[in-house]
């Protein structure tokens, strides 16, 4: 259901098709908003790029017909942090990244010692003015020395996730 710029209401007769189209369908539109989620077990993801890569193009891939306005993103997991690294993480909206240059939304910088930890990350960022149509979000990284896992184990899972917001 779409929303619908409100009428300015003037002197007139009130319509049952203008109650429904400015009350009701907006009611509606607010409740149910365009919303995509994807929730991965049992299967873990790595990488060795310096530069932004999807974490998974075809998994972790949201797809979302918007109103046009803000859209809210979300991710969480749990990354396993090799020695002396950090990770980086960011989202791509329709093959351009949400935040600017080289810049993440969240790190996860571990720089002591060499042992490697199981450590939660997660992020909730609003991309902003967003045009009305159909959009493809997809969860990027990139890592600084050694090479971090993903996992999605079955008590560990991760979740990416993106609702318009009103």
């Amino acid at each position: 259901m779409a929303w619908t710029e409100p009428k300015t209401w003037t002197p007139e007769v009130l319509t049952s098709f203008d109650m429904n189209k400015h009350i009701r369908d907006n009611l509606n539109a607010l409740r149910n908003p365009a919303r995509a989620t994807v929730i991965v077990n049992n299967t873990d993801f790595s990488t060795s790029s310096e530069t932004f890569v999807d974490v998974d193009g075809s998994i972790l891939s949201l797809s979302l017909q918007t109103d046009g306005g803000d859209i809210m993103v979300g991710f969480q997991g749990k990354v396993d942090v090799p020695g002396q690294c950090a990770v980086f993480f960011t989202v791509d909206m329709d093959g351009q990244l949400v935040t600017p240059g080289d810049s993440s939304i969240i790190c996860l910088d571990k720089w002591t010692g060499s042992a490697t930890y199981k450590l939660p990350i997660g992020f909730v960022f609003i991309i902003e003015n967003v045009l009305a149509g159909s959009h493809t979000l997809k969860l990027k990284w990139r890592k600084s020395h050694s090479s971090p896992t993903l996992y999605a184990s079955n008590s560990e899972a991760v979740q990416f996730w993106a609702q318009e917001v009103f």
